[in-house]
């Protein structure tokens, strides 16, 4: 028996110009997916408000807690994850500096110290907000003035909005009743 072979000496290609558009296609996908969206969770910080503060911070990954503290001027705030400054700013949170009192109907206001960073540089803060590891959050009220108050507690992802600083001792003795009502 004797076997020939028509194709001695032809050399077929490596890769078909189809094959290397599918391959060029496929590392564009990766490249995408993979390299230019290393943080999928990264916080959009343009669309930060009082509402979603809590939800926005808790994307953070944190270990002991995550912390934002704005300054008087309200030019910035900055967040704080377990004590290391991250390079995300908010930048206008706020129209006017509000008034921040504790989460009680007497309304006594809360006063925070200065801010120092290592590079000597001091600021005074108008408003705190953190999250511990177990979700506790601050409490507290914030007043905005024309734009209402708002109420921060542990238990609710939102704060609470009432119209009036004036109606907040009404909220206290609402949510009293409805504990007492509980019984």
């Amino acid at each position: 028996m004797i076997y020939t072979t028509q194709n001695v000496g032809k050399n077929k290609p490596a890769f078909t110009l189809f094959e290397l558009v599918i391959v060029v296609v496929l590392v564009g996908i990766i490249y995408y997916f993979a390299i230019s969206n290393i943080n999928f969770n990264k916080t959009n910080l343009d669309k930060i408000s009082l509402t979603n503060l809590k939800q926005t911070l808790l994307k953070y990954d944190f270990d002991d807690k995550v912390e934002l503290k704005c300054t008087d001027d309200r030019a910035k705030c900055m967040i704080f994850v377990d004590g290391i400054l991250q390079k995300d700013m908010i930048e206008n949170l706020f129209k006017t500096a509000p008034e921040v009192y504790k989460y009680s109907k007497n309304l006594e206001q809360i006063e925070y110290k200065d801010l120092e960073l290592e590079q000597l540089q001091r600021y005074e803060i108008c408003f705190e907000y953190h999250i511990n590891k177990r979700g506790d959050s601050s409490q507290m009220i914030v007043n905005l003035g024309e734009d209402g108050v708002y109420i921060f507690d542990n238990i609710h992802d939102k704060p609470t909005y009432i119209k009036y600083l004036s109606d907040v001792p009404l909220y206290f003795d609402d949510k009293i009743a409805e504990v007492k009502d509980a019984f």
